[in-house]
């Protein structure tokens, strides 16, 4: 293969990955679950609309087998954001609904350490995953940063 084939692989190679970075951002845009994780104590009350897209996201790559990056540290960051979103996904399951399309955590998952542990946990690896795959996003596919 001379540099010109190598050259047209890499950017046909760039550009699948640049499709389906633009999907991932649709499905789990910056000021939806993401930002949600980011900045929401675990214990406080929220409103379920902020988890909406995280369920839209999960289905999508559970029955969405064309859903992977071509690049390995890229897929190695979907991976792991899929895996903290299943994750996050099992533990709200357990939050009682107040009112208003609110909901919250009952009091015993509040006081147990080793729940509100692992939901910290989970936030924690979400949001590091996110990060960084939106950060190796704007280097390998020169991509403006998503806004927050």
């Amino acid at each position: 293969m001379d540099g010109t084939e190598k050259n047209n692989q890499y950017i046909n190679y760039a550009n699948g990955d640049l499709m389906i970075y633009e999907k991932f951002i649709e499905l789990l845009p910056p000021r939806g679950s993401a930002r949600f994780f980011a900045t929401h104590g675990v214990g406080a009350s929220f409103d379920d609309s902020e988890l909406s897209d995280l369920d839209v996201y999960d289905n999508y790559c559970e029955t969405t087998g064309q859903f992977i990056f071509l690049d390995p540290e890229l897929e190695e960051l979907r991976q792991k954001i899929y895996k903290a979103s299943d994750n996050l996904i099992r533990l709200y399951n357990d939050s009682m609904p107040l009112s208003n399309g609110r909901s919250q955590f009952p009091t015993e998952k509040l006081e147990d350490n080793d729940f509100m542990g692992k939901v910290y946990s989970a936030h924690k690896d979400f949001t590091a995953a996110y990060s960084a795959l939106l950060n190796l996003a704007r280097v390998k596919l020169n991509v403006l940063p998503a806004l927050p």
